[in-house]
């Protein structure tokens, strides 16, 4: 049987977030900020954001395509945001079919 996890109220993730945003290394050793809480997304959102990204990085990549011979080495450059970008939605797409799915141990 799957656990299922602890639901975290997001008010008091916040509220923590708030009063210690300014101690150093708070957020160290297994605490993260709750807005870079990448399991806060459900499947839905997970599946957008990857979307998004992917289709953002594409239009950059596509902006900045036409104009490669004219920049020359500053094109690579240029182009490796893009590909980061597409890299990271490939990435929330790839969370987004692994989750929620139920393991199947035998214990």
């Amino acid at each position: 049987m799957a656990k299922r996890k602890e639901w975290r109220d997001p008010f008091a993730d916040y509220i923590e977030w708030t009063q210690h945003r300014y101690d150093p290394g708070y957020y160290l050793g297994g605490r993260i900020p709750p807005h870079l809480r990448k399991a806060n997304l459900g499947r839905k959102g997970r599946r957008n954001a990857g979307v998004l990204l992917l289709v953002s990085g594409a239009l950059g990549l596509a902006g900045i395509l036409p104009y490669a011979a004219l920049m020359g080495a500053g094109a690579l450059l240029e182009a490796s945001v893009p590909v980061l970008v597409i890299a990271a939605g490939v990435a929330m797409l790839r969370t987004h079919n692994r989750a929620d799915r139920p393991t199947t141990r035998d214990t």
